[in-house]
């Protein structure tokens, strides 16, 4: 009993003082089997109530292990006393103290008279009670090792399963990345298109009337509506004075400048009805442009908002309120055009009055006249 306090002292000391033990080796120091100065009997782990203050009960209870399965080993040497140490391990698996003692076994006092008789049935018994021991180790040291791979298998399936979801979060977030970049550059593909189509028409318009339009009209009145269609039919009326066979040079000017002023107060006093007329303008122009294609075959290129839109620009729908809502429209409808029926648009362009393909320009350009 004196030993069986001694070794629990012990082993409460090892817990409480630091570096504290974290398990316990029980070893066969006898035997030649084993590392650590032995054959490894039986390990016994420290629990988390033990480390955070119940060392006594934990001490108690392993030194009764220690003392049953020690004797129940001594048992197998028939009275001969056999060497033991239990070595106190660290976290790190370091050995940081150690206890020896010694035991006999329970049967010494009668080993003679009760041992196996040395025939085949003695020698038999000896050979099952040994295996017995040795069967009774081998299950307790493989439920430890068996219990540590089953624990390491578990801790590696659940990393394995975090990688899993972590590596699809990863993989969504880069075919999203990559679904955005598809649409960035769709979005600037259209938009490119769109207006290439518009500088394209400018530049034809430009290149192929640009001189004759100059020398035909007055570009800037008409661009800023000098008094809307009025004041652009005085300016036409001041010019025919102006060059009339009747009349003289000095008349005509004097008629040209009336016809201006007379125009300019109409439009300045005319208000809603001056944009009304430069809308119903830009309309005609529009009207004089896309009579170059097919009504029935252009509206089979686009869907009934489109369409409704295009009614409103020629004036069949419901009329826009000012000249920028109609070339909002108009630049609208064309981009929805394909590319056969502008082409068509720019290689008939010499059929339109230059007046419309200018107005046309200008509206496609955001320009109001």
């Amino acid at each position: 009993m004196d030993s069986d306090v001694k070794m629990e002292k012990w082993i409460r000391e090892r817990i409480e003082t630091l570096p504290a033990a974290h398990y316990f080796v029980l070893v066969h120091a006898s035997s030649e089997f084993g590392g650590m100065g032995g054959e490894p009997l039986l390990r016994l782990s420290v629990g988390e109530d033990a480390m955070s203050g119940n060392a006594e009960a934990e001490a108690t209870n392993f030194s009764k292990q220690v003392l049953e399965h020690a004797r129940n080993h001594v048992d197998a040497f028939d009275g001969l006393k056999q060497r033991y140490k239990i070595f106190a391990n660290d976290d790190e698996e370091r050995v940081i103290a150690a206890y020896p003692f010694q035991l006999g076994s329970r049967m010494a006092s009668h080993a003679v008279d009760h041992s196996e008789m040395p025939t085949d049935r003695g020698l038999l018994a000896q050979l099952m009670r040994h295996n017995d021991r040795k069967d009774e180790l081998f299950m307790h040291l493989s439920q430890g090792v068996f219990g540590a791979l089953i624990s390491e298998n578990q801790n590696l399936r659940a990393q394995r399963d975090k990688a899993e979801e972590t590596r699809a979060q990863y993989y969504e977030l880069t075919e999203e990345l990559v679904s955005r970049k598809h649409e960035r550059e769709l979005e600037i593909s259209t938009f490119q298109r769109e207006e290439g189509r518009k500088d394209q028409l400018v530049k034809a318009l430009i290149t192929t009337y640009g001189p004759e339009i100059l020398k035909q009209l007055n570009i800037p009145k008409l661009l800023k509506g000098g008094g809307g269609a009025n004041g652009a039919a005085a300016s036409a009326g001041g010019a025919h004075g102006a060059h009339g066979t009747h009349g003289s040079n000095g008349h005509g000017a004097a008629t040209h400048a009336t016809a201006q002023t007379t125009a300019g107060e109409s439009g300045g006093s005319a208000g809603p009805t001056a944009e009304s007329e430069r809308v119903a303008e830009g309309q005609a122009a529009i009207r004089g442009v896309f009579k170059l294609l097919d009504r029935h075959t252009l509206f089979e290129t686009l869907d009934r908002h489109h369409r409704a839109m295009l009614d409103d620009c020629l004036g069949l729908g419901s009329d826009p309120s000012t000249v920028g809502e109609l070339a909002e429209k108009l630049s609208t409808v064309w981009a929805e055009l394909p590319e056969e029926s502008t082409d068509i648009i720019l290689s008939k362009l010499p059929e339109v009055a230059p007046e419309h393909t200018v107005l046309l320009a200008e509206m496609l350009r955001g320009n109001v006249f």
